[in-house]
């Protein structure tokens, strides 16, 4: 089961409520992060997704979607890496597996 969350709160809760994996993940706490290695969670962090988001010449041709995108990159880049940081050496043998897969969708676009 995956769970789509940006946010902190929506994502510690996905995580208690047993969530294999969480999709984008853009404002998680050290907290947070903490509890999914604890639990073995996967994070798909999707960095392209908001690098599309900011690109103008990307996928989302909105000005609102790409100031938001330009907002949301740094700190989702910053929770990437504390992540990483964090992560034990078997907990981050997961990551380039989410990577690749969020890579495979940004190729098929």
């Amino acid at each position: 089961m995956v769970a789509h969350a940006h946010g902190n709160e929506g994502a510690a809760a996905a995580v208690r409520a047993g969530v294999h994996s969480i999709e984008h993940g853009t404002y998680l706490s050290d907290d947070t992060l903490r509890l999914m290695k604890e639990k073995g969670v996967y994070l798909d962090p999707t960095i392209t997704a908001l690098v599309d988001m900011s690109d103008p010449e990307g996928e989302y041709d909105n000005p609102i979607l790409q100031m938001r995108g330009k907002a949301m990159l740094p700190t989702g880049r910053e929770m990437t890496a504390r992540a990483w940081k964090m992560a034990s050496r078997s907990w981050r043998a997961r990551i380039p597996l989410t990577l690749i897969r969020t890579i495979e969708r940004w190729r098929t676009k």
